[in-house]
């Protein structure tokens, strides 16, 4: 998934912080060439008042899906923190914020905006 200027810092971060190679899908960020294991990389400004990482439905299918086959984790990154999380993980912190949202601004898609102390 595409990122602004902060997301394309985080990603690089853990880009370099796991050996990872940058990946050519749209649903995930990075892999690990030694694994196979997939990376998604979330990242929050810390300039806002109500600082949160945005969750796509779509992405978050494909990265379950790969779990058939390969690990697939989300890495949130917070100015100095990061902590990764498993997609089943994630999957119950969407169920217990009560699922999806409509987006808006992306024609059918469905997010969620966790607040970062939820899932770091």
């Amino acid at each position: 998934m595409r990122h602004g200027n902060n997301g394309k810092a985080a990603e690089r971060r853990i880009i370099d912080k796991y050996d990872l190679k940058r990946a050519d899908v749209e649903w995930c960020d990075a892999w690990n060439p030694r694994t196979g294991a997939r990376y998604e990389v979330k990242s929050a400004s810390p300039s806002t008042d109500r600082p949160r990482f945005r969750l796509w439905e779509d992405q978050h299918r494909a990265m379950t899906a790969a779990t058939a086959n390969v690990a697939a984790w989300y890495v949130f990154v917070f100015g100095d923190r990061v902590t990764r999380r498993t997609t089943a993980f994630v999957s119950s912190v969407v169920s217990e914020r009560g699922g999806w949202n409509d987006a808006g601004h992306r024609r059918g898609a469905r997010q969620l905006k966790v607040p970062v102390e939820e899932l770091l």
